[in-house]
Protein backbone atom coordinates (compact mmCIF):
# COMPACT_ATOMS: atom_id res chain seq x y z
CA UNK A 1 0.00 0.00 0.00
CA UNK A 2 3.21 2.55 0.44
CA UNK A 3 4.42 1.85 -2.65
CA UNK A 4 1.22 2.62 -4.02
CA UNK A 5 0.63 6.35 -2.38
CA UNK A 6 4.46 6.98 -3.38
CA UNK A 7 3.31 6.39 -7.54
CA UNK A 8 0.50 8.14 -6.74
CA UNK A 9 2.06 11.55 -4.93
CA UNK A 10 5.15 11.53 -7.68
CA UNK A 11 2.47 11.15 -10.62
CA UNK A 12 0.06 14.18 -8.89
CA UNK A 13 3.17 16.14 -8.09
CA UNK A 14 4.58 15.94 -11.60
CA UNK A 15 0.77 17.01 -13.22
CA UNK A 16 0.42 19.78 -11.07
CA UNK A 17 4.34 20.77 -12.27
CA UNK A 18 3.60 20.54 -16.23
CA UNK A 19 -0.20 22.28 -14.96
CA UNK A 20 2.38 25.18 -13.30
CA UNK A 21 4.72 25.33 -16.53
CA UNK A 22 1.43 26.44 -18.88
CA UNK A 23 -0.25 28.80 -16.65
CA UNK A 24 2.91 31.46 -16.56
CA UNK A 25 3.15 31.40 -20.77
CA UNK A 26 -0.57 31.75 -20.75
CA UNK A 27 -0.17 34.87 -18.29
CA UNK A 28 3.35 35.71 -20.88
CA UNK A 29 0.60 35.87 -23.52
CA UNK A 30 -1.31 38.22 -21.71
CA UNK A 31 1.51 40.96 -20.95
CA UNK A 32 2.37 40.48 -24.81
CA UNK A 33 -0.64 41.46 -25.81
CA UNK A 34 -1.56 44.12 -23.21
CA UNK A 35 1.96 46.08 -23.91
CA UNK A 36 0.37 48.48 -26.19
CA UNK A 37 -2.92 49.21 -24.10
CA UNK A 38 -2.84 49.33 -20.45
CA UNK A 39 0.79 50.02 -18.60
CA UNK A 40 -0.99 48.99 -15.08
CA UNK A 41 -2.52 45.73 -16.10
CA UNK A 42 0.89 44.68 -17.49
CA UNK A 43 2.57 45.31 -14.11
CA UNK A 44 0.37 43.30 -12.55
CA UNK A 45 0.64 40.94 -15.20
CA UNK A 46 4.38 40.65 -14.31
CA UNK A 47 4.08 40.56 -10.85
CA UNK A 48 2.06 37.48 -11.44
CA UNK A 49 4.04 35.97 -13.49
CA UNK A 50 7.30 36.38 -11.32
CA UNK A 51 4.97 34.53 -8.75
CA UNK A 52 3.89 31.60 -10.81
CA UNK A 53 7.50 31.16 -11.78
CA UNK A 54 8.76 30.98 -8.51
CA UNK A 55 6.14 28.18 -7.89
CA UNK A 56 6.94 26.21 -10.60
CA UNK A 57 10.95 26.52 -9.26
CA UNK A 58 10.09 25.59 -5.32
CA UNK A 59 7.98 22.63 -6.73
CA UNK A 60 10.10 20.93 -9.49
CA UNK A 61 12.57 19.97 -6.52
CA UNK A 62 9.33 18.82 -4.88
CA UNK A 63 8.68 16.57 -8.48
CA UNK A 64 12.35 15.24 -8.21
CA UNK A 65 12.21 14.16 -4.56
CA UNK A 66 8.85 12.29 -5.44
CA UNK A 67 10.20 10.10 -8.44
CA UNK A 68 13.64 9.93 -6.95
CA UNK A 69 12.10 8.32 -3.65
CA UNK A 70 9.96 6.39 -5.36
CA UNK A 71 12.20 5.03 -7.74
CA UNK A 72 15.61 4.73 -5.29
CA UNK A 73 13.23 2.76 -2.68
CA UNK A 74 12.00 0.43 -5.57
CA UNK A 75 15.64 -0.08 -6.72
CA UNK A 76 16.31 -0.76 -3.20
CA UNK A 77 14.33 -3.65 -2.90
CA UNK A 78 15.30 -5.31 -5.76
CA UNK A 79 18.83 -5.24 -5.37
CA UNK A 80 18.22 -6.98 -2.05
CA UNK A 81 16.11 -9.57 -3.53
CA UNK A 82 18.53 -10.17 -6.42
CA UNK A 83 21.35 -10.39 -4.59
CA UNK A 84 19.78 -13.01 -2.15
CA UNK A 85 18.64 -14.90 -5.00
CA UNK A 86 22.34 -14.75 -6.12
CA UNK A 87 23.47 -16.43 -2.84
CA UNK A 88 20.78 -19.02 -3.13
CA UNK A 89 22.30 -20.63 -6.39
CA UNK A 90 23.81 -23.98 -6.72
CA UNK A 91 27.55 -23.89 -5.40
CA UNK A 92 28.38 -25.00 -9.31
CA UNK A 93 27.03 -21.68 -11.00
CA UNK A 94 29.68 -19.77 -8.71
CA UNK A 95 32.04 -21.14 -10.90
CA UNK A 96 30.57 -19.15 -13.60
CA UNK A 97 30.14 -16.06 -11.50
CA UNK A 98 33.40 -14.90 -12.01
CA UNK A 99 34.48 -11.70 -9.52
CA UNK A 100 34.90 -9.03 -11.96
CA UNK A 101 32.04 -10.14 -14.41
CA UNK A 102 29.87 -10.25 -11.72
CA UNK A 103 30.15 -6.75 -9.31
CA UNK A 104 30.02 -5.59 -13.45
CA UNK A 105 27.04 -7.08 -14.39
CA UNK A 106 25.10 -6.89 -11.54
CA UNK A 107 26.11 -3.06 -11.26
CA UNK A 108 24.59 -2.57 -14.64
CA UNK A 109 21.65 -4.75 -13.74
CA UNK A 110 20.58 -2.75 -11.15
CA UNK A 111 21.58 0.27 -12.63
CA UNK A 112 19.11 -1.25 -16.10
CA UNK A 113 15.88 -1.55 -13.37
CA UNK A 114 16.89 2.17 -12.39
CA UNK A 115 16.76 3.08 -15.68
CA UNK A 116 13.69 1.63 -16.53
CA UNK A 117 11.65 3.09 -13.38
CA UNK A 118 13.31 6.44 -14.44
CA UNK A 119 12.13 6.04 -17.97
CA UNK A 120 8.46 5.34 -16.91
CA UNK A 121 8.62 7.53 -13.72
CA UNK A 122 10.72 10.85 -15.03
CA UNK A 123 10.28 10.49 -18.90
CA UNK A 124 7.43 8.75 -19.84
CA UNK A 125 4.89 10.17 -17.76
CA UNK A 126 5.94 14.07 -17.39
CA UNK A 127 5.90 13.78 -21.35
CA UNK A 128 2.07 12.00 -21.34
CA UNK A 129 1.11 14.60 -18.84
CA UNK A 130 2.41 17.46 -20.76
CA UNK A 131 0.80 16.39 -23.67
CA UNK A 132 -2.60 16.03 -21.90
CA UNK A 133 -2.01 19.50 -20.95
CA UNK A 134 -1.25 20.69 -24.31
CA UNK A 135 -4.04 19.24 -25.88
CA UNK A 136 -6.25 20.54 -23.84
CA UNK A 137 -4.74 23.93 -24.24
CA UNK A 138 -5.00 23.83 -28.08
CA UNK A 139 -8.49 22.93 -28.04
CA UNK A 140 -8.98 25.76 -26.05
CA UNK A 141 -6.92 28.38 -28.46
CA UNK A 142 -8.37 26.80 -31.28
CA UNK A 143 -4.97 25.61 -32.69
CA UNK A 144 -5.83 21.65 -33.23
CA UNK A 145 -3.84 22.02 -36.52
CA UNK A 146 -0.65 22.25 -34.91
CA UNK A 147 -1.70 18.85 -32.48
CA UNK A 148 -2.68 17.17 -35.93
CA UNK A 149 0.61 18.10 -37.13
CA UNK A 150 3.23 17.50 -34.06
CA UNK A 151 2.10 14.15 -33.41
CA UNK A 152 2.73 12.19 -36.80
CA UNK A 153 6.02 13.99 -36.44
CA UNK A 154 6.13 13.29 -32.98
CA UNK A 155 5.28 9.29 -34.00
CA UNK A 156 7.64 9.23 -36.65
CA UNK A 157 10.83 10.27 -34.64
CA UNK A 158 9.85 7.94 -32.01
CA UNK A 159 9.50 5.05 -34.44
CA UNK A 160 12.83 6.03 -36.54
CA UNK A 161 14.93 6.42 -32.76
CA UNK A 162 13.80 2.98 -32.18
CA UNK A 163 14.97 1.31 -35.51
CA UNK A 164 18.72 3.12 -34.82
CA UNK A 165 18.43 2.05 -31.36
CA UNK A 166 17.92 -1.47 -32.73
CA UNK A 167 20.41 -1.29 -35.03
CA UNK A 168 22.87 0.04 -32.12
CA UNK A 169 22.32 -3.26 -29.96
CA UNK A 170 25.13 -5.70 -31.31
CA UNK A 171 27.68 -2.46 -30.91
CA UNK A 172 26.54 -2.01 -27.07
CA UNK A 173 26.79 -5.83 -26.60
CA UNK A 174 30.60 -5.69 -28.10
CA UNK A 175 31.35 -2.92 -25.50
CA UNK A 176 29.81 -4.59 -22.57
CA UNK A 177 31.51 -7.97 -23.56
CA UNK A 178 34.70 -5.83 -23.32
CA UNK A 179 33.84 -3.96 -20.50
CA UNK A 180 33.58 -7.50 -18.61
CA UNK A 181 36.35 -9.21 -20.20
CA UNK A 182 38.47 -6.20 -18.50
CA UNK A 183 37.23 -6.00 -15.41
CA UNK A 184 37.88 -9.88 -14.95
CA UNK A 185 41.70 -9.34 -16.46
CA UNK A 186 42.01 -6.27 -14.19
CA UNK A 187 40.83 -8.37 -10.92
CA UNK A 188 43.43 -11.60 -12.09
CA UNK A 189 46.03 -9.30 -13.09
CA UNK A 190 45.91 -7.25 -10.04
CA UNK A 191 45.38 -10.51 -7.84
CA UNK A 192 48.77 -11.75 -9.49
CA UNK A 193 51.05 -8.48 -8.86
CA UNK A 194 53.56 -9.76 -6.27
CA UNK A 195 54.48 -12.42 -8.10
CA UNK A 196 54.43 -10.79 -11.55
CA UNK A 197 56.53 -7.97 -9.84
CA UNK A 198 58.78 -10.88 -8.07
CA UNK A 199 59.21 -12.12 -11.98
CA UNK A 200 59.50 -9.14 -13.57
CA UNK A 201 56.80 -10.09 -15.87
CA UNK A 202 54.75 -6.54 -15.99
CA UNK A 203 55.09 -6.28 -20.01
CA UNK A 204 54.01 -10.48 -19.91
CA UNK A 205 51.46 -9.36 -17.60
CA UNK A 206 49.72 -6.59 -19.43
CA UNK A 207 49.18 -8.34 -22.74
CA UNK A 208 46.43 -9.46 -22.51
CA UNK A 209 44.85 -6.77 -20.74
CA UNK A 210 46.67 -4.11 -24.09
CA UNK A 211 44.96 -6.66 -26.59
CA UNK A 212 41.34 -6.26 -24.34
CA UNK A 213 41.74 -2.07 -24.41
CA UNK A 214 42.23 -2.12 -27.86
CA UNK A 215 39.13 -4.17 -28.80
CA UNK A 216 37.30 -2.38 -26.34
CA UNK A 217 38.62 1.24 -28.02
CA UNK A 218 37.60 -0.03 -31.21
CA UNK A 219 33.86 -1.38 -29.98
CA UNK A 220 34.17 2.13 -28.04
CA UNK A 221 34.26 4.12 -31.17
CA UNK A 222 31.77 2.71 -32.96
CA UNK A 223 29.09 3.11 -30.37
CA UNK A 224 29.87 6.54 -30.56
CA UNK A 225 29.38 6.89 -34.31
CA UNK A 226 26.34 5.01 -33.76
CA UNK A 227 25.08 7.20 -31.24
CA UNK A 228 25.88 10.35 -33.27
CA UNK A 229 23.28 8.87 -35.83
CA UNK A 230 20.91 9.25 -33.27
CA UNK A 231 21.94 12.30 -31.93
CA UNK A 232 21.51 13.53 -35.14
CA UNK A 233 18.08 12.15 -36.01
CA UNK A 234 17.19 14.63 -32.37
CA UNK A 235 18.43 17.76 -34.41
CA UNK A 236 16.14 17.24 -37.12
CA UNK A 237 12.58 16.24 -35.42
CA UNK A 238 13.23 18.91 -33.29
CA UNK A 239 14.43 21.72 -36.49
CA UNK A 240 10.99 20.59 -38.30
CA UNK A 241 8.83 20.55 -35.31
CA UNK A 242 9.65 23.99 -34.54
CA UNK A 243 10.03 24.78 -38.43
CA UNK A 244 6.44 23.91 -39.07
CA UNK A 245 4.94 25.53 -36.11
CA UNK A 246 6.56 28.87 -37.59
CA UNK A 247 5.87 28.74 -40.67
CA UNK A 248 2.04 27.94 -39.08
CA UNK A 249 2.51 31.00 -37.18
CA UNK A 250 3.49 33.25 -39.85
CA UNK A 251 0.54 31.84 -41.90
CA UNK A 252 -1.63 32.38 -39.14
CA UNK A 253 -0.62 35.82 -38.54
CA UNK A 254 -1.16 37.01 -42.15
CA UNK A 255 -4.34 36.20 -41.91
CA UNK A 256 -7.22 38.94 -42.00
CA UNK A 257 -8.58 37.53 -38.77
CA UNK A 258 -5.78 35.26 -36.73
CA UNK A 259 -6.82 32.51 -34.67
CA UNK A 260 -4.40 33.68 -31.70
CA UNK A 261 -2.86 36.98 -30.46
CA UNK A 262 1.09 37.59 -30.71
CA UNK A 263 1.43 36.93 -26.95
CA UNK A 264 -0.67 33.32 -27.73
CA UNK A 265 1.07 32.41 -30.45
CA UNK A 266 4.79 33.45 -28.54
CA UNK A 267 3.07 31.08 -25.65
CA UNK A 268 2.17 28.36 -27.83
CA UNK A 269 6.02 28.09 -29.63
CA UNK A 270 7.14 28.02 -25.22
CA UNK A 271 5.21 25.21 -24.83
CA UNK A 272 5.24 23.44 -27.74
CA UNK A 273 8.86 24.20 -27.52
CA UNK A 274 9.05 22.23 -24.34
CA UNK A 275 7.10 19.45 -25.68
CA UNK A 276 9.62 18.78 -28.57
CA UNK A 277 12.10 18.73 -25.74
CA UNK A 278 9.99 16.28 -23.67
CA UNK A 279 9.52 13.93 -26.56
CA UNK A 280 13.52 13.92 -27.55
CA UNK A 281 14.12 13.02 -23.83
CA UNK A 282 11.45 10.81 -23.93
CA UNK A 283 13.42 9.14 -27.50
CA UNK A 284 16.82 9.48 -25.70
CA UNK A 285 15.45 7.74 -22.40
CA UNK A 286 14.48 4.71 -24.61
CA UNK A 287 17.72 4.40 -26.06
CA UNK A 288 19.53 4.40 -22.85
CA UNK A 289 17.03 2.07 -21.42
CA UNK A 290 17.82 -0.03 -24.71
CA UNK A 291 21.00 -0.21 -23.65
CA UNK A 292 20.89 -0.91 -20.36
CA UNK A 293 18.00 -3.49 -20.72
CA UNK A 294 21.15 -5.75 -22.28
CA UNK A 295 22.35 -5.78 -19.07
CA UNK A 296 19.11 -6.25 -17.20
CA UNK A 297 18.95 -9.20 -19.65
CA UNK A 298 22.70 -11.18 -18.59
CA UNK A 299 21.48 -10.30 -14.92
CA UNK A 300 18.36 -12.14 -15.43
CA UNK A 301 20.28 -14.96 -17.21
CA UNK A 302 22.42 -15.04 -14.11
CA UNK A 303 19.27 -14.63 -11.81
CA UNK A 304 17.49 -17.64 -13.84
CA UNK A 305 20.67 -20.32 -13.07
CA UNK A 306 18.73 -23.28 -10.64
CA UNK A 307 18.59 -22.66 -6.98
CA UNK A 308 20.49 -24.70 -4.26
CA UNK A 309 17.83 -27.15 -2.59
CA UNK A 310 15.29 -29.62 -2.68
CA UNK A 311 15.53 -31.36 -6.28
CA UNK A 312 13.21 -34.25 -5.74
CA UNK A 313 10.67 -35.60 -2.81
CA UNK A 314 11.59 -39.33 -2.52
CA UNK A 315 13.35 -41.13 0.28
CA UNK A 316 15.45 -44.15 -0.26
CA UNK A 317 13.70 -46.77 1.19
CA UNK A 318 16.23 -49.47 0.52
CA UNK A 319 18.83 -47.39 2.73
CA UNK A 320 19.59 -48.64 6.33
CA UNK A 321 18.19 -45.32 8.39
CA UNK A 322 20.66 -46.41 11.06
CA UNK A 323 23.45 -46.44 8.67
CA UNK A 324 24.17 -42.50 9.25
CA UNK A 325 25.74 -41.16 5.96
CA UNK A 326 25.99 -42.70 3.00
CA UNK A 327 26.60 -43.38 -0.44
CA UNK A 328 25.33 -45.52 -3.68
CA UNK A 329 27.95 -45.86 -6.45
CA UNK A 330 28.09 -42.85 -8.52
CA UNK A 331 30.84 -41.38 -11.23
CA UNK A 332 31.46 -37.96 -11.30
CA UNK A 333 33.21 -36.46 -14.60
CA UNK A 334 34.45 -33.15 -16.20
CA UNK A 335 36.37 -32.70 -19.71
CA UNK A 336 36.07 -35.98 -19.69
CA UNK A 337 37.85 -36.97 -16.95
CA UNK A 338 36.72 -39.13 -14.09
CA UNK A 339 36.45 -36.32 -10.78
CA UNK A 340 35.24 -39.71 -8.67
CA UNK A 341 34.10 -43.02 -8.84
CA UNK A 342 32.28 -45.09 -6.28
CA UNK A 343 32.27 -48.51 -7.41
CA UNK A 344 30.76 -49.77 -3.83
CA UNK A 345 28.22 -48.25 -1.23
CA UNK A 346 30.33 -46.36 1.38
CA UNK A 347 28.34 -46.05 5.08
CA UNK A 348 29.89 -43.57 7.60
CA UNK A 349 28.56 -44.23 11.17
CA UNK A 350 27.48 -41.68 13.47
CA UNK A 351 30.46 -40.24 15.73
CA UNK A 352 32.65 -41.97 13.15
CA UNK A 353 36.24 -40.23 12.25
CA UNK A 354 37.04 -40.79 9.19
CA UNK A 355 40.31 -39.08 7.34
CA UNK A 356 40.30 -39.29 3.27
CA UNK A 357 44.34 -39.56 2.24
CA UNK A 358 45.77 -40.17 -0.93
CA UNK A 359 48.11 -38.43 -3.13
CA UNK A 360 47.27 -34.75 -4.64
CA UNK A 361 44.49 -34.69 -7.23
CA UNK A 362 43.20 -38.36 -6.30
CA UNK A 363 39.54 -37.37 -5.86
CA UNK A 364 39.84 -36.70 -1.61
CA UNK A 365 38.28 -32.86 -2.15
CA UNK A 366 35.22 -34.15 -4.36
CA UNK A 367 34.73 -37.37 -1.98
CA UNK A 368 34.43 -34.75 0.79
CA UNK A 369 32.14 -32.13 -1.11
CA UNK A 370 30.08 -35.28 -2.57
CA UNK A 371 29.51 -36.34 0.96
CA UNK A 372 28.64 -32.93 2.53
CA UNK A 373 26.08 -32.15 -0.47
CA UNK A 374 27.57 -29.66 -2.50
CA UNK A 375 27.82 -31.12 -5.30
CA UNK A 376 24.66 -30.36 -6.82
CA UNK A 377 24.67 -33.80 -9.32
CA UNK A 378 25.64 -36.17 -6.98
CA UNK A 379 23.23 -35.11 -4.19
CA UNK A 380 20.63 -37.72 -5.20
CA UNK A 381 23.80 -40.53 -4.33
CA UNK A 382 24.21 -39.14 -0.85
CA UNK A 383 21.48 -40.46 1.60
CA UNK A 384 21.50 -39.03 5.86
CA UNK A 385 19.91 -41.44 7.79
CA UNK A 386 17.79 -43.25 4.77
CA UNK A 387 17.04 -39.89 3.43
CA UNK A 388 18.10 -38.91 0.22
CA UNK A 389 19.71 -35.25 0.08
CA UNK A 390 18.28 -34.12 -2.69
CA UNK A 391 15.02 -33.97 -0.51
CA UNK A 392 16.47 -31.48 1.98
CA UNK A 393 16.64 -27.73 1.72
CA UNK A 394 19.58 -26.07 2.02
CA UNK A 395 18.71 -24.68 5.41
CA UNK A 396 18.16 -28.50 7.13
CA UNK A 397 21.23 -30.21 4.72
CA UNK A 398 24.04 -27.43 5.80
CA UNK A 399 22.41 -27.26 9.81
CA UNK A 400 23.00 -31.58 10.04
CA UNK A 401 26.09 -31.43 7.60
CA UNK A 402 29.14 -29.07 8.67
CA UNK A 403 31.29 -28.15 5.98
CA UNK A 404 34.54 -26.42 6.65
CA UNK A 405 36.27 -25.69 2.83
CA UNK A 406 40.15 -25.20 2.84
CA UNK A 407 40.13 -21.58 1.89
CA UNK A 408 39.43 -19.03 4.20
CA UNK A 409 36.44 -16.58 3.75
CA UNK A 410 35.62 -13.67 5.53
CA UNK A 411 32.93 -10.80 5.48
CA UNK A 412 34.74 -7.43 6.72
CA UNK A 413 34.16 -6.73 10.48
CA UNK A 414 35.18 -7.46 14.19
CA UNK A 415 35.09 -11.76 14.68
CA UNK A 416 31.61 -12.18 15.35
CA UNK A 417 30.47 -10.85 12.00
CA UNK A 418 33.69 -11.57 9.71
CA UNK A 419 34.13 -15.30 11.18
CA UNK A 420 30.44 -16.24 12.75
CA UNK A 421 28.89 -14.32 10.32
CA UNK A 422 26.28 -13.21 13.39
CA UNK A 423 25.37 -16.33 14.66
CA UNK A 424 24.74 -16.99 18.06
CA UNK A 425 27.29 -17.71 20.47
CA UNK A 426 28.90 -17.53 23.72
CA UNK A 427 31.62 -15.32 24.12
CA UNK A 428 33.02 -16.91 26.26
CA UNK A 429 33.28 -20.13 24.80
CA UNK A 430 34.76 -18.78 21.69
CA UNK A 431 37.76 -17.12 23.42
CA UNK A 432 38.51 -20.20 25.00
CA UNK A 433 38.40 -21.94 22.04
CA UNK A 434 40.80 -18.89 20.51
CA UNK A 435 43.16 -19.64 23.16
CA UNK A 436 42.69 -23.60 22.48
CA UNK A 437 44.21 -22.78 19.01
CA UNK A 438 47.03 -20.94 19.99
CA UNK A 439 45.31 -17.71 19.69
CA UNK A 440 44.49 -15.37 22.05
CA UNK A 441 41.03 -14.16 23.45
CA UNK A 442 42.14 -10.84 22.23
CA UNK A 443 41.39 -11.88 18.66
CA UNK A 444 37.49 -11.74 19.65
CA UNK A 445 38.02 -8.04 19.38
CA UNK A 446 39.96 -7.89 16.02
CA UNK A 447 38.29 -6.22 13.12
CA UNK A 448 39.43 -8.52 9.93
CA UNK A 449 38.98 -7.68 6.27
CA UNK A 450 37.53 -9.77 3.56
CA UNK A 451 40.53 -11.15 2.64
CA UNK A 452 41.94 -11.12 5.98
CA UNK A 453 45.40 -9.56 4.57
CA UNK A 454 46.24 -8.17 8.61
CA UNK A 455 46.77 -12.43 9.54
CA UNK A 456 48.84 -15.18 8.46
CA UNK A 457 46.96 -18.09 6.51
CA UNK A 458 47.58 -20.21 9.29
CA UNK A 459 45.78 -17.94 11.54
CA UNK A 460 43.00 -17.20 8.95
CA UNK A 461 42.50 -21.07 8.68
CA UNK A 462 42.02 -21.33 12.14
CA UNK A 463 39.52 -18.82 12.62
CA UNK A 464 37.17 -20.64 10.22
CA UNK A 465 37.19 -23.66 12.76
CA UNK A 466 35.41 -21.34 14.90
CA UNK A 467 32.04 -21.68 12.88
CA UNK A 468 31.79 -25.34 13.18
CA UNK A 469 33.05 -25.25 16.61
CA UNK A 470 30.19 -22.95 17.42
CA UNK A 471 27.24 -24.91 15.10
CA UNK A 472 28.08 -28.63 15.04
CA UNK A 473 26.04 -30.91 12.99
CA UNK A 474 26.03 -34.19 12.83
CA UNK A 475 28.49 -34.87 10.39
CA UNK A 476 31.40 -32.40 10.42
CA UNK A 477 33.75 -32.19 7.22
CA UNK A 478 37.18 -30.40 7.39
CA UNK A 479 39.14 -29.88 3.88
CA UNK A 480 42.64 -30.25 5.37
CA UNK A 481 42.27 -28.25 8.35
CA UNK A 482 45.89 -27.75 9.60
CA UNK A 483 47.06 -26.88 6.25
CA UNK A 484 49.93 -24.67 6.64
CA UNK A 485 50.45 -24.97 10.89
CA UNK A 486 53.10 -25.49 12.23
CA UNK A 487 53.75 -28.73 14.05
CA UNK A 488 52.70 -27.79 17.43
CA UNK A 489 49.52 -25.55 16.30
CA UNK A 490 48.61 -28.88 14.08
CA UNK A 491 48.77 -30.75 16.98
CA UNK A 492 46.57 -28.30 19.30
CA UNK A 493 44.04 -28.21 16.29
CA UNK A 494 43.37 -31.88 16.09
CA UNK A 495 43.41 -32.01 19.73
CA UNK A 496 40.31 -29.38 20.09
CA UNK A 497 38.23 -30.94 17.01
CA UNK A 498 38.40 -34.85 18.25
CA UNK A 499 37.56 -33.20 21.62
CA UNK A 500 34.36 -30.69 20.67
CA UNK A 501 33.05 -33.62 18.09
CA UNK A 502 33.26 -36.12 20.52
CA UNK A 503 30.15 -38.18 19.44
CA UNK A 504 29.77 -36.64 16.52
CA UNK A 505 30.60 -37.79 12.65
CA UNK A 506 34.46 -35.86 11.52
CA UNK A 507 35.22 -36.51 8.30
CA UNK A 508 38.71 -34.60 7.53
CA UNK A 509 40.63 -34.54 4.62
CA UNK A 510 44.23 -34.51 5.37
CA UNK A 511 47.94 -34.68 4.69
CA UNK A 512 49.15 -34.97 8.23
CA UNK A 513 50.53 -38.49 8.51
CA UNK A 514 51.10 -38.09 12.59
CA UNK A 515 47.67 -37.43 12.89
CA UNK A 516 45.98 -40.42 11.27
CA UNK A 517 46.45 -42.87 14.13
CA UNK A 518 43.56 -40.51 15.80
CA UNK A 519 40.96 -41.30 13.20
CA UNK A 520 39.04 -44.73 13.28
CA UNK A 521 39.29 -45.00 9.74
CA UNK A 522 41.18 -44.35 6.84
CA UNK A 523 39.61 -43.91 3.55
CA UNK A 524 42.44 -44.03 0.92
CA UNK A 525 41.69 -43.10 -3.14
CA UNK A 526 43.53 -43.01 -6.25
CA UNK A 527 42.28 -41.52 -9.63
CA UNK A 528 38.96 -40.82 -8.01
CA UNK A 529 38.41 -44.32 -6.26
CA UNK A 530 38.46 -46.00 -2.90
CA UNK A 531 41.38 -48.22 -3.01
CA UNK A 532 41.55 -49.21 0.31
CA UNK A 533 39.65 -48.42 3.61
CA UNK A 534 40.52 -49.29 7.71
CA UNK A 535 43.37 -48.47 9.99
CA UNK A 536 46.88 -48.89 8.12
CA UNK A 537 50.19 -48.98 9.64
CA UNK A 538 52.10 -46.12 9.13
CA UNK A 539 54.83 -47.43 6.16
CA UNK A 540 51.33 -48.41 4.48
CA UNK A 541 49.91 -44.94 5.87
CA UNK A 542 53.11 -43.11 3.77
CA UNK A 543 52.97 -45.37 0.52
CA UNK A 544 49.23 -44.65 0.51
CA UNK A 545 49.28 -40.83 0.83
CA UNK A 546 51.69 -40.25 -1.95
CA UNK A 547 53.60 -38.16 0.55
CA UNK A 548 57.11 -38.89 2.16
CA UNK A 549 57.03 -40.79 5.86
CA UNK A 550 57.62 -38.25 8.85
CA UNK A 551 57.47 -40.36 11.94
Amino acid sequence: MQIYRGILAALGATLLLKIATVVPALVLADIIDNLATSAASSQLLLGAFICLVALQASMTPLQAWCLARLCQERVKQLSIRWCRELLDKRFEAYGQLHGGTLVKVLDRGITAQERWLGFLIGSAWPVLAEAAVLITLFAYLGATSVLIGLIPLSLGYLWANDRLVRWRRPHIEAVNAREDELAEQWVDTFASAATVKLEKAEDAAMLPVNQTLSHYADSAVQVAHSGGWIQSLRTLFIGLGSGGLLMWGIHDQALTTPQLSLGELVALFTLVSGLLAGVAQLAEAWRLLDQFRLDKRKLEHWLQLPSFGPACTTEAKSQDKDAGLSIVPCQLSARDTVQLHIEEPLVLHKGERVALIGPSGCGKSTLLHTLAGTIFPLRKNVHLHGRCLASLDASEQFSRLRFCPQDAHFIPGPLPRAVLFEQAHDRAQIERWLERLGLSKDWYELDLDARAESISGGEARRLTLLRLLNQPGEFNFFDEPTAGLDAASAERTWDLLFEAFKGRGLICVTHDQSALSRFDRLITLSEGRIISQGQTNIAQISELAGTPQTL
